[in-house]
């Protein structure tokens, strides 16, 4: 029999899910059986088609529109979750805002020191859960979208570290994945895919442009119990492109 990655029964967190890496990472969540639920700004209604995606192949998403910028919105999205669904297994802390310093503090960094925080005692109650904070290969390579955008994913990488010795006492294991050049929605409207792949591809050995599904299955992996003996790692997904072509 082959070996399958199950999640039924898992209740998964993923902020900033509604497009790009957020939302290819709840439909894989749920995909393996995780009954996931999404934080993100943008309305419902715009969201639906992406939910619909999700609901096609596993349980329909629960869908939130709290400010995880405030820790008030933190701590309402895990009680909403745990008063509807009854547990919080897995949080995914992928949602991002670089406009502002500000912004970036509050919803990059905040964010995720207080819903790691909200969600640690749920998860402590089975000595079991798992964070995945989702950081930038920007952080290895001094590239990225801007100092705003760097300054925090590194903060939040630090913050990995500092959170997986305090919490792993409670059975939460805590990593993150620190991501290359990712071809997301947002990223085709802002540079389209032909000046995309002519900037990237001559930088990545493997020859290949990652999507988001691409990083969707690093996160589950670290989500599931393939993962169980890592603590406190961000793992670099970029085909090699930082540690095996400078640039």
């Amino acid at each position: 029999m082959a070996y399958a990655i199950d999640l039924s029964g898992q209740v998964a967190i993923v902020t900033g899910a509604a497009q790009g890496i957020g939302h290819a990472t709840a439909k894989l969540l749920a995909e393996s059986g995780a009954q996931v639920v999404i934080d993100d700004l943008l309305p419902e209604e715009n969201a639906a088609a992406k939910l619909d995606e999700i609901a096609a192949v596993g349980l329909r998403p629960a869908y939130f529109t709290y400010d995880i910028g405030t820790e008030t919105g933190c701590v309402t999205l895990v009680e909403k979750t745990i008063e509807r669904f009854g547990r919080i297994d897995i949080l995914v802390n992928n949602a991002c805002a670089h406009k502002t310093w500000d912004m970036a503090f509050n919803v990059v960094l905040m964010a995720c020191w207080n819903l790691s925080n909200a969600v640690r005692p749920d998860m402590a109650k089975r000595h079991r859960g798992k964070i995945v904070n989702i950081t930038t290969s920007g952080t290895f390579s001094g590239g990225g979208d801007g100092p705003i955008y760097n300054a925090f994913k590194g903060a939040v990488d630090s913050l990995t570290r500092f959170m997986s010795r305090r919490f792993a006492e409670d059975g939460i294991f805590i990593n993150a994945v620190a991501p290359g050049p990712v071809l997301t929605e947002i990223m085709r409207a802002y540079r389209g895919e032909e000046e995309f792949s002519a900037h990237y591809l001559p930088q990545i050995p493997i020859k290949r442009i990652f999507e988001p599904l691409d990083m969707a299955r690093i996160v589950l992996f670290l989500c599931c119990e393939l993962s169980d003996m890592m603590v406190g790692e961000t793992l670099l997904a970029d085909a090699g492109r930082v540690r095996l072509n400078p640039y």
